[in-house]
C-alpha cells in the first residue's frame, strides 16, 4: 500500500513538472466549445457558430470559423458584446490557414479567429487578464467593403500590406 502511496505522488509531481516546464496543449474536440469561467458575453458568442478548428496552449485559447461575410457580421456583433478591457478586430490579407498540432502538413482553412487569454484553468502564477481579439482574413469569404464593425470594437491591421510596402521601399533604396 505504502510503495503505491509513493508511485502515486511520483507521477503526481512528474505530470506537474512537465505541465509547467513544457506547458499544457491540446485540440479541442469537434462541436460546440464554452468556457464557464470565461468573460461575460462570451459564451454567447460561441453559441453563435461551431468552430471548425480549435486549440488551447496553457490560458491561450485560439478558435478558427469558416463563412461568408453575413456570418462574420452575426459573429463580430456578439463579439462586440464580450466583456473584456480591450475588443479588438485585426485584418489580415490572404486566406486564413493554420496546422494542426504537431502536424505542420495537416492544415485548416479558416476566414476568422477568435484568441483569447484565461478562458477557462489558469496556470500561471500571476493571473492574466481575460482578453479576446477578433481576426478576420480577407482573402476568402469575408468581404471588406461588406463587414459593418461596431463602434466599441477597435480595428487594427495585420500589418501584410505595411510590410510590403515597407520592403519594397527598402528595395528601391527610400
Amino acid at each position: 500500500m505504502r510503495k503505491t502511496n509513493i508511485v502515486i505522488i511520483a507521477a503526481g509531481l512528474a505530470l506537474a513538472c512537465c505541465c509547467s516546464t513544457f506547458g499544457l496543449m491540446s485540440e479541442y474536440p469537434p462541436g460546440p466549445v464554452g468556457f464557464p469561467n470565461g468573460p461575460a458575453g462570451l459564451n454567447d458568442l460561441l453559441k453563435n457558430r461551431d468552430p471548425v478548428y480549435g486549440y488551447f496552449l496553457n490560458e491561450f485559447d485560439s478558435l478558427y470559423y469558416s463563412g461568408d461575410t453575413e456570418a462574420f457580421n452575426a459573429f463580430v456583433a456578439l463579439y462586440s458584446k464580450v466583456k473584456v478591457e480591450h475588443l479588438t478586430l485585426v485584418l489580415h490579407c490572404g486566406r486564413g490557414e493554420t496546422s494542426r498540432l504537431g502536424d505542420k502538413n495537416n492544415t485548416v482553412s479558416f476566414d476568422w479567429m477568435l484568441g483569447g487569454c484565461n478562458w477557462g484553468v489558469t496556470w500561471s502564477k500571476e493571473p492574466m487578464p481575460q482578453t479576446a481579439t477578433l481576426g478576420v482574413w480577407l482573402g476568402g469569404q469575408v468581404h471588406l467593403d461588406k463587414i459593418k464593425v461596431p463602434l466599441n470594437v477597435e480595428v487594427k491591421s495585420g500589418g501584410e500590406i505595411e510590410k510590403f510596402i515597407a520592403e519594397h521601399r527598402a528595395k528601391r533604396g527610400q
